[in-house]
């Protein structure tokens, strides 16, 4: 029977640990088929707490994905990094970007994108999401997810481009 609360959603993060599911039914069908009353500020709220990290697999179409879920206290044990590509496959932004959050730690996205040169953020935002589908990066919280699953949607209903940059959540390695 599905439970209600904190201690409900941290107990189907254990069970799905590593598993790859599609980012869009995530908070919509699968935690809420594990969680009573399932909202979105459980999963928030443990991830900015440091009891949850999400982890991009890879990219399904142009706006969802495959994510896991793991326990902190456990993603070192149970998270297999894919080999990253070799450093010449990845473009110069990611490179730039990878060699920043390697040497700079967790970052907010306007001192990144400055640091890895400015220029337009959308391709600095491009560079990002093909990092965070590698499993190279992911973020301390989920509305950078979530809006990359709705943005165009939102973006054809507000009739203007966001350029896709986030002002919440740092970037991670």
């Amino acid at each position: 029977h599905p439970r209600r609360g904190l201690d409900a959603v941290l107990d189907a993060v254990e069970h799905l640990q590593g598993a790859a599911l599609p980012a869009s039914i995530l908070e919509t069908a699968i935690l809420p088929s594990r969680v009573l009353g399932y909202t979105p500020l459980d999963l928030d709220t443990l991830i900015s707490a440091g009891e949850v990290v999400w982890a991009g697999v890879e990219p399904l179409g142009d706006r969802d994905g495959r994510v896991a879920l793991y326990l902190a206290d456990q993603i070192d044990r149970l998270w297999v990094p894919r080999a990253t590509a070799a450093k010449g496959a990845l473009d110069e932004k990611a490179q730039a970007i990878t060699g920043y959050l390697k040497r700079e730690g967790a970052s907010f996205f306007a001192p990144l994108h400055e640091a890895v040169g400015g220029g337009y953020p959308r391709d600095t935002v491009d560079a990002l999401w093909t990092l965070v589908w590698k499993g190279v990066v992911t973020n301390d919280s989920m509305h950078g997810l979530r809006a990359y699953l709705g943005g165009e949607i939102r973006r054809r209903k507000r009739n203007r481009s966001s350029g896709g940059q986030h002002r919440s959540g740092e970037f991670a390695p």
